[in-house]
């Protein structure tokens, strides 16, 4: 009887024993399939990150690039301004020579505002790109 009883102990203990590692095996096969997941968004996460760092790459490439004509347009802003200033001087002593000059002063002055024209959009040119650098710069 005693022994009966050890028996079924022993096979009750086995049986949960049992159950038991049937359940970690279980879990452990689950935990696996998880991990493999896991794995598998890290890998696309860092691809995603590879990806971005292109496009950054390729974006300081671009404000570089636009940094450098901005330096391009300053000097032209410069070297109109210049003439400009050049032009202005030329009619003020143009204006004192006689009547017979007058087509000069007038062809000076047609240029004049041309040059006028072309540093106003050269300066609006420069203000766009230096908005755009300043975007880009909080970008980055």
């Amino acid at each position: 009887m005693l022994q009966q009883e050890h028996t079924k102990n022993v096979e009750s203990l086995t049986k949960n024993y049992e159950d038991k590692i049937f359940l970690l095996e279980s879990n452990l096969e689950e935990c696996k399939v998880k991990i493999n997941n896991i794995n598998k968004e890290v890998e696309v996460l860092k691809n995603d990150l590879n990806e971005t760092n292109k496009e950054l790459s390729t974006t300081n490439d671009l404000l570089n690039d636009t940094r450098n004509t901005l330096d391009k347009q300053n000097a032209n802003v410069i070297l109109l301004e210049t003439e400009r200033i050049a032009l202005k001087e030329e009619i003020v002593v143009l204006h004192g020579i006689d009547e017979e000059k007058s087509n000069l002063i007038l062809n000076l002055q047609d240029k004049l505002s041309e040059v006028e024209i072309l540093l106003l959009q050269e300066k609006e040119l420069c203000h766009k790109q230096e908005k755009v650098i300043h975007l880009f710069d909080k970008l980055i």
